[in-house]
């Protein structure tokens, strides 16, 4: 601030702007994710009042369970912004998203069916007789999962090329999707009714990325669909990354 009376107009301008842009950005990103995680923590004060806290443990159980597999998006987020970041190329950006995002949807699709198929008795033994009913949880919140992943390559990108408020746009239309039908999913559904409810608000965040990044990067909607070419790319991209 001090150098600041040195400054020629045209630097103070260009301060002026860029500080707007930080701010504008930065809140943002930060309302995305404070509603993202209210959006995550709703249904935890709607099942313990209207189920009991021993439902809310299985829930809470399963969540955890599902939901550590945004490891996998998380992770391989790191590469699609360290590349979109620092290239202004719109078409190398638009694949590479692409590339990442099958990827990323295809690994945590295994990761859930693997949750899946272990029987009731494995997380009864490991976590105690009540949780053997864990597993509608986890299918109710699979297809959520899934849709968590693709949203977090999405939010990547858009951050990435400088448009963070669609993340805030997605963030509000599922925080919607939640309020509308948490509380009857609960009611006459149970666990299985919060894990869905999540799903769709999920689900709804997710899609309203993808039309957006569709109409934004003029890709066709079968770039959406997976190739071998993909994976090849996508192991070059990893090599790469690792070799930093």
């Amino acid at each position: 601030l001090y150098t600041m009376k040195w400054m020629k107009p045209e630097t103070l301008t260009g301060w002026k702007t860029l500080l707007c842009e930080i701010f504008t950005f930065g809140s943002q990103s930060q309302m995305a994710s404070a509603i993202h995680l209210a959006n995550k923590r709703l249904s935890f004060y709607i099942i313990s009042p209207v189920l009991g806290p021993a439902a809310l443990g299985v829930y809470n159980a399963g969540a955890q369970l599902t939901e550590g597999l945004r490891i996998v998006g998380q992770s391989i987020s790191l590469v699609q912004f360290s590349h979109i970041s620092n290239s202004g190329d719109a078409l190398h950006n638009r694949i590479i998203t692409l590339i990442l995002l099958k990827f990323t949807v295809i690994v945590t699709f295994l990761g859930v069916l693997i949750l899946v198929l272990f029987p009731p008795s494995v997380f009864a033994a490991l976590l105690g007789p009540e949780f053997g009913q864990i597993r509608p949880v986890i299918l109710a919140l699979g297809i959520g999962v899934i849709a968590l992943a693709a949203t977090m390559i999405f939010s990547h990108y858009f951050s990435g090329t400088g448009r963070p408020r669609y993340n805030l746009h997605a963030s509000i239309a599922g925080l919607v999707i939640t309020l509308i039908f948490i509380y009857p999913a609960v009611f006459y559904w149970g666990i299985t009714g919060a894990g869905l409810t999540a799903s769709a608000a999920y689900l709804v965040s997710a899609l309203y990325q993808a039309v957006i990044f569709y109409r934004l990067s003029g890709c066709c909607f079968s770039d959406f669909f997976a190739s071998r070419k993909d994976f090849l790319m996508m192991k070059s991209l990893v090599s790469d990354f690792l070799r930093r």
